[in-house]
This record gives structure tokens, C-alpha cells and sequence, in this order.
């Protein structure tokens, strides 16, 4: 990225920010007067929300501390990386979306170079399965009612599915649904008792259809955010391999997706964790995440910034020196694709930045090369990885 383009990307930067003086303003509408393009880009980038949204998140990052995290994770080895330290400082201090991070790629002559029409986001769909085996697809674009138990009908619309309360209904154990998102899905899911779950990609919910127990108890696999419902008298319970959340009215995410370890942070409230190995239970404050070893059963409490780890209900992806695999794996799951790569040890460059999750995919792979030098190549729905 050559000088002028590093300036455009400050300036862009200021004025998004409401920091933009007098005279860097006449420089950038100067630009903007110099080409159409570049005029309709900023005009665009000025319509967007998302740094609107995320900005006053990102004004007490400590960016020194985060450039040293970032260079020394990926290493700057060579003339070219040096060249967009400028670049990589903004990637990696997550100060700018993506889109105003390659406004030099924007302006680039030479044509895109990883093709990925046959990629698109994900969407609401899901999968219901009743007590009975029978399932239903849901594709977030009906609107109707749906009888998934004797005298029970929940209803969905555009996207949710919502159980009512049902009160005097004495269903047995054995009453239980299932939400399926399947990869390059999303749905949102109100229970009989009011609470909230959104439900990531790949990731499935096993609930009743009535809580009529002293616990209201559902069994998650993969990632999901709960606003649970307060009710004291009743502790709501979220079992997963080899560990469960004990709340009693709270708001919090819980990611199982790793080979190797369970996430719950917590955004409000408090929760209680109990290992299924240790039986030990432990409390968990607001800001905080639990990482659980899945090896052996083991928990770590950590103080992190929650929107991190929530900003995907909201329709954003957050990096913060994120492994370039585990990166790689949430795309998968929301994109639906598969990756192959040609040297494993790719899979440990590490990566900071944020884009919206509806975007197409080639927007947050050229930021990536361009961050760490890895290289994309698309072959239908697969990926492949090199450098």
C-alpha cells in the first residue's frame, strides 16, 4: 500500500470517527472530487452502521499492545509485510471495518483474484423434529403454525419460532423438540417459558415443549445465546458434553464447537458451571468466560471483552488474534464450504479484524492475505489454503 493510499485509509478512518480537522477534510473531499469511484465509495461507507455500532468499542484498545500481539504472532519477516505494517496496524487494532481497511484494494487495477460466486452467506433455515421423528423445514420466510405435541402449536415467523406458555399441559419427559440450524443457518427460538436463544450455524438445541419440572433443562450442541426467562423457584439448565450452566435468569453465550474446549461467557447476571467430571461447580461474574477442557474436565476463568464472543447474533463477526483455522472454521459453518490446506502450519497464523456477517466471503479473505500473505484459491465450495 503505497502512501497516499495509507493516508486515504487515516483520513477515511478520521472522518468516520467525527475527528477529522479542517484541513484533512478538504483533503479528503479533494479526493473524493478526484475520481467518481472514489466518491461513491465514501458516499457508501458513510450510509453503513457498523462502524457507527462499533467504534466507541475500539476507542480504549490499547493499540500498541495489540500491534506487538499481532507482529509477533504472524512474525514480519520480509519487505512486503513491512509495507503494510500500516495496513496490518489498523487490521489488527480493529479500528476500521474491513471494507474501509481495503479501500487500497478498491482502487487496485489488476481484477480480484479469489473468485467465490458459488459462496454466499448464511441465512435463517432450520430444521425441526418433533417427539415423534416427523420433521419440519423451516426456511425464515413462512409464516405459520405448527402442532408439535397433542393440544401444543407454537408459530413461526420470518426467521423465529415461538413456543407459547401452556399452562395446566402435563407432557412427559419424553415431549421434546429439536432445532437444527445445519451449516449456513441461523434461527432465533422463544421457549415455553419466554426464554430467548439464537441459535448460530451447525448448532442444535434439544428442548421440551413445556416446563413442568422444578428445572427447565435443554441440551445444546454448538453455539447459541440465551436470554434465559427469571423464575427462581425454577433454575434453567443447559446441558452439554460433559458440562452444563446452571442460571437462574441471565444472558450469556455458549460455544461447544471446539475440538478441544467449552466457552460460556456471561454477559449479565450470574451463572453457576458444573463439571460433569469434577462435579465441582464454579461462579461465573458478568465479563467474564469460562473455558472448559474438554481433555480433561479442568476450568479457566478469564476477564475479556464481551462483545467479542456476541457480536454474531448482530450480524458481525469479531477476530481478536484469532487463529487463522478457528477463523477459517466459523466462515465454514456460516458459508457452508469446506477448507483444504496445503501446509499445516498456515492454520496458526493468527488474525484481528471485523466485517458483517452477510457480506460475501472474498471481502475478509483478501484482507487476511493481505494481513498474513496466505494465499486463497476457491474450487467450487472448497477452499484451499497456501503460502
Amino acid at each position: 500500500m503505497n502512501t497516499d493510499q495509507d493516508r486515504i485509509v487515516n483520513l477515511i478512518g478520521l472522518a468516520l470517527s467525527g475527528e477529522l480537522k479542517e484541513e484533512e477534510r478538504l483533503e479528503l473531499e479533494a479526493w473524493c472530487r478526484e475520481k467518481e469511484e472514489n466518491q461513491k465509495f465514501y458516499d457508501r461507507l458513510c450510509r453503513e452502521d457498523l462502524f457507527a455500532r462499533e467504534y466507541p468499542l475500539y476507542r480504549d484498545i490499547d493499540e500498541k499492545k495489540a500491534l506487538q500481539c499481532f507482529e509477533q504472532t504472524i512474525g514480519i519477516k520480509n519487505r512486503k509485510q513491512i509495507l503494510f505494517r500500516q495496513l496490518l496496524r489498523y487490521a489488527a487494532i480493529l479500528i476500521l471495518p474491513l471494507s474501509v481497511i481495503a479501500v487500497w484494494q478498491w482502487n487496485r487495477q489488476q481484477p480480484v483474484t479469489v473468485e467465490t460466486e458459488a459462496i454466499v452467506p448464511g441465512s435463517a433455515k432450520a430444521v425441526l423434529t418433533l417427539a415423534g421423528g416427523q420433521q419440519v423445514k423451516l426456511t425464515g420466510q413462512t409464516q405459520q403454525e405448527i402442532e408439535v405435541a397433542a393440544g401444543i402449536k407454537v408459530k413461526e415467523e420470518i426467521g423465529t419460532l415461538a413456543y407459547q406458555a401452556t399452562a395446566g399441559h402435563k407432557g412427559d419427559r419424553r415431549e421434546q423438540n429439536t432445532l437444527s440450524t445445519g451449516r449456513g443457518g441461523e434461527y432465533r427460538l422463544v421457549l415455553a417459558d419466554g426464554t430467548k436463544v439464537f441459535l448460530n450455524a451447525a448448532t442444535t438445541l434439544k428442548y421440551p415443549v413445556a416446563f413442568n419440572g422444578e428445572i427447565r433443562k435443554v441440551e445444546l450442541e454448538g453455539e447459541a445465546y440465551f436470554e434465559v426467562a427469571k423464575d427462581p423457584d425454577h433454575p434453567f439448565i443447559v446441558e452439554t458434553k460433559g458440562m452444563e450452566v446452571k442460571v437462574y435468569g441471565t444472558s450469556f453465550n455458549i460455544n461447544t464447537m471446539r475440538t478441544d474446549e467449552i466457552r460460556t461467557v456471561l454477559v449479565e447476571g450470574a451463572i453457576g458451571i458444573r463439571s460433569m467430571v469434577t462435579d465441582r461447580e464454579y461462579r461465573v461474574s458478568p465479563g467474564q468466560m469460562a473455558v472448559w477442557s474438554k481433555a480433561d474436565g479442568s476450568l479457566e476463568l478469564k476477564e475479556v471483552d464481551v462483545a467479542l464472543y456476541t457480536a454474531w447474533k448482530e450480524g458481525i463477526f469479531r477476530f481478536n488474534c484469532e487463529r487463522l483455522e478457528d477463523i477459517l472454521n466459523t466462515l465454514a459453518n456460516w458459508y457452508d464450504l469446506e477448507v483444504f490446506y496445503q501446509n499445516p502450519g498456515i492454520k496458526n497464523l493468527h488474525f484481528s479484524g471485523y466485517m458483517e456477517r452477510y457480506e460475501q466471503i472474498g471481502i475478509i479473505l483478501e484482507a487476511i492475505t493481505e494481513a498474513t500473505g496466505v494465499q486463497f484459491a476457491t474450487q467450487g465450495k472448497t477452499i484451499v489454503v497456501s503460502k
